[in-house]
């Protein structure tokens, strides 16, 4: 062949390199749009090995509407399925991929104690911290106005006992009925603190549980913690008020009766670890209870250090610490369940008052759509028949993190709620294939 004749044949090499660089520009096109959906053709490409592996420096995430996620390492983009992410909601159509880009093409997921692994479970958490609070405003407004108010109005008449048996002493306390058996004496930040520790006590227990129920559900079904994973009965919400109730008044009764700080601890010891077993028994009480038991006891102390003589107060017996009698760690501690209990009731109770009693209003029709439900179907084990659930297309937060920038949720447009397709069909009128239906559905959801 003459040299100055042009070649007119393309090598398969040339033909395989311009094939593996049309999907990698692709590849870039589809993450500055926002949408990853690759055929399987597209798939078959990006599992071929490149010839020059790409690096990136962090991980870049593009969230899905499917709970499937899947994992490239590096250059050699393999798709692995459910590589990086747990799986975070139960959903029907798996219409896209969830791509993410590893540090470098030696990257493995660890599976065991890796720091992935870990960010993974904070975020499952922090999340669902998130969804619990914001998911009905109304509810976790009034929630917290309850506890808060529960705490200022029965607090004092707790601390009352320990006044009226001499177990502390204000230097100027207010004092009701004092021509009568029954004193009163407290002092005017007395029901401010009580109202704060009611609104701290009530919502851990309610975040608690709901990290708690997260973690012991299956991951492909995230199940809420509200309200059948704890339900409380009233008889035993009154009962644990009145069993610490009982261990306040004993306390003051026994301290009054000159008994040594041994015997009360070990009495009110006994109380706490009964009351604690049979009124509540649940890790996030347990959590809860130590840390007002601990963390009670660290606030009297700064509160008898630090308040001016006008507003202050000291035990009459400052006990083995200098400050208060040991005997007061477990009357703290059992005031979590009794607390807590009552928060969770209030908790349950306020969803049924949203949801109209059954998750639906209490026509009897879905609250944001007015369709009848056939009343022959189960209550929705996914939303409750609230017939919202988290969007876990950004995990119920309303946005996601892209590129290093933070961008609304194209799916649920910033509420971090989408409807429920478990029971969509369970709707009069309503179908789940009826794509228009649901956007209008959505546009009206409350946000």
């Amino acid at each position: 062949m003459p040299r100055n004749t042009k070649r007119c044949c393309v090598h398969l090499s040339d033909l395989d390199r311009m094939v593996k660089v049309m999907a990698a520009v692709a590849l870039a096109i589809q993450f500055f749009s926002g949408v990853v959906g690759f055929s399987p053709l597209q798939k078959s490409l990006l599992n071929q090995q490149q010839p020059h592996p790409l690096q990136f420096n962090h991980h870049l995430g593009i969230r899905e509407t499917c709970h499937d996620n899947y994992l490239s390492r590096g250059a050699n983009f393999n798709l692995k399925r459910n590589g990086f992410m747990k799986r975070s909601r139960k959903c029907q159509e798996r219409n896209r991929l969830s791509l993410y880009l590893s540090r470098d093409p030696d990257y493995q997921r660890n599976d065991g104690d890796g720091d992935d692994d870990d960010d993974d479970e904070e975020t499952t958490w922090l999340l669902r911290v998130q969804e619990t609070v914001g998911s009905n405003p109304n509810r976790s407004v009034g929630l917290s106005l309850f506890m808060a108010l529960a705490g200022a109005a029965l607090g004092p008449f707790l601390d009352s006992y320990h006044s009226a048996f001499g177990v502390l002493q204000y230097n100027h306390p207010f004092s009701l009925f004092e021509d009568t058996g029954l004193v009163f004496v407290t002092t005017w930040w007395v029901p401010i603190l009580f109202g704060l520790a009611g609104f701290i006590i009530g919502w851990l227990y309610i975040l608690l549980d709901a990290i708690f129920s997260t973690s012991n559900t299956n991951n492909d079904n995230l199940q809420t913690s509200e309200p059948e994973n704890y339900p409380v009965p009233v008889p035993q919400i009154l009962y644990g008020i009145s069993f610490f109730t009982f261990q306040y008044w004993l306390s003051g009764i026994l301290f009054a009766h000159d008994m040594d700080r041994t015997s009360i601890l070990l009495i009110m010891t006994a109380l706490a670890v009964l009351g604690f077993r049979f009124l509540d028994n649940t890790k996030s009480g347990f959590i809860t209870s130590l840390a007002t038991a601990f963390g009670g006891p660290l606030i009297e102390v700064g509160l008898i250090s630090m308040l001016p003589e006008s507003a202050g107060y000291h035990y009459n017996d400052a006990g083995e610490t200098g400050f208060f009698p040991l005997w007061i760690i477990p009357v703290y501690f059992l005031g979590g369940p009794a607390v807590g209990n009552l928060a969770r009731g209030i908790w349950n109770g306020l969803s049924k008052e949203v949801d109209g009693g059954d998750g639906v209003s209490s026509g009897g029709n879905d609250a944001i759509t007015g369709r009848n439900k056939d009343p022959n179907q189960p209550k929705c084990g996914t939303c409750q028949d609230t017939r919202a659930v988290g969007c876990p297309n950004c995990d119920a937060v309303g946005t996601y993190v892209t590129y290093g920038q933070t961008v609304q949720c194209n799916c649920c447009k910033g509420r971090g709620l989408v409807i429920c397709r478990d029971c969509f069909g369970t709707y009069e009128g309503d179908d789940p294939n009826n794509i228009e239906r649901v956007r209008d559905i959505m546009s009206r959801m409350p946000d």
